[in-house]
């Protein structure tokens, strides 16, 4: 099915009238041609015209404006935002990883694409399988991981969308009672943690395999040391603090650090970067790991993939930090989640037991920033210059 040009114009006028600052926070759309090229590039297939649609409109909402994740969205009472196509793809792929973890969402593998997301836990998602009218289903990891069909259409979405910003209420999806105002207590659901990750889907070499969250700390955690990282622990009215190991993790200096956990280290991408990846270095054994900070609509993967294998030694310094790493294999995640029980999914990474250096390169230009971290075999004499 396809979402008309005007209806969308409908839909944009209502925000606008509603909250000029959040209409404002709508990023650009992209062409269709740059759409079909990035969904297909993730393996994103079936019924996508809609998604051509949604994001030749607007490429989703820039969440670093006047209303952050979590506080105000697109439409009346519920924090919901239109994600970046970028982000949207990462979220579509992670559902591949959640689901290892929280077998009832199994079905959203490769088929439920989020539109909408409340920056945490529950998202509002098209059905891509063929024959299925792009029916929309919310997808909730919390109080119990659960699917459930919202409307029969895209199409149906929209107009109560559009209805939602008429009348003032939150979408029929979650019923017409107004949210408390009050600031509620985000529970943690705890089930029999699965320690064991899966195993790696190697990128070939020269292609990106990236990983998005909403804020916060990324990390690198040996697979040795999962049982030993609790990210946030279970209690949320302080997330920052230090006595956690996410508070642990928000203290490491950027732009990279290494952070004990239990008798191993875990390599932390500091700050709070919207994404980061790996690709296969240019020795044996070694990777790049990838931190990105903006990127223009040709989209971070590519422009790492263009960057990154022209860079020589000379592009690198040496951070100093030397990384022992014992037992074979590792994950990139959010420092906020607890390994087999994570909000924003697992990228299981092929590192080898020794011991590493750390080099580090920086791109900046006029299609993008980024960071580039090569873990480097310690074989002798570093090759980064100084």
């Amino acid at each position: 099915m396809t979402i008309s040009k005007e209806t969308l114009a409908e839909l944009e006028r209502l925000i606008v009238d509603i909250d000029p600052l959040s209409a404002n926070t709508l990023s650009p759309g992209l062409s269709k041609a740059k759409i079909r090229k990035k969904l297909n590039r993730a393996g994103v297939s079936g019924e996508i015209d809609v998604l051509v649609d949604l994001y030749s409109w607007h490429d989703g909402t820039d969440t670093s404006g006047p209303y952050p994740l979590g506080e105000k969205g697109l439409f009346p009472w519920r924090p919901f935002h239109f994600p970046l196509l970028d982000l949207a793809v990462a979220d579509f792929l992670s559902f591949r990883g959640l689901a290892q973890y929280r077998p009832a969402l199994g079905e959203a593998v490769g088929r439920y694409f989020p539109v909408l997301w409340n920056g945490v836990v529950s998202w509002i998602a098209i059905d891509l399988a063929p024959g299925e009218g792009n029916r929309v289903v919310l997808i909730e990891l919390e109080p119990t991981p659960a699917i459930r069909e919202a409307y029969s259409s895209a199409g149906e979405l929209i107009a109560d969308l559009i209805s939602a910003c008429r009348e003032n209420r939150t979408l029929k999806c979650f019923g017409r009672k107004r949210r408390s105002s009050a600031k509620r207590r985000r529970s943690v659901v705890q089930p029999p943690l699965v320690a064991k990750p899966s195993e790696p889907a190697e990128p070939p070499s020269g292609e990106v395999q990236c990983f998005a969250t909403d804020g916060g700390p990324h990390m690198i955690l040996p697979n040795a040391a999962r049982d030993s990282w609790n990210g946030v622990g279970e209690d949320f009215d302080d997330i920052l603090d230090p006595s956690t190991d996410y508070g642990r993790a928000c203290l490491v200096e950027e732009p990279v650090g290494l952070l004990s956990v239990g008798n191993h280290q875990a390599l932390v991408l500091s700050g709070s970067p919207p994404m980061s990846g790996w690709m296969k270095g240019p020795q044996p054994d070694s990777i790049d790991v990838l931190v990105f900070n903006r990127w223009s609509e040709e989209g971070p993967e590519e422009l790492a993939e263009k960057i990154v294998p022209k860079l020589t030694s000379k592009d690198f310094a040496n951070t100093g930090l030397k990384w022992t790493v014992e037992g074979d294999g590792a994950t990139l995640m959010s420092a906020v989640d607890r390994p087999g029980n994570s909000a924003y999914g697992e990228i299981p990474m092929r590192l080898s037991s020794g011991a590493y250096e750390i080099l580090q390169a920086r791109y900046e230009g006029r299609k993008g920033a980024f960071w580039i971290f090569r873990i480097v075999p310690q074989y002798g004499k570093s090759i980064a210059a100084g």
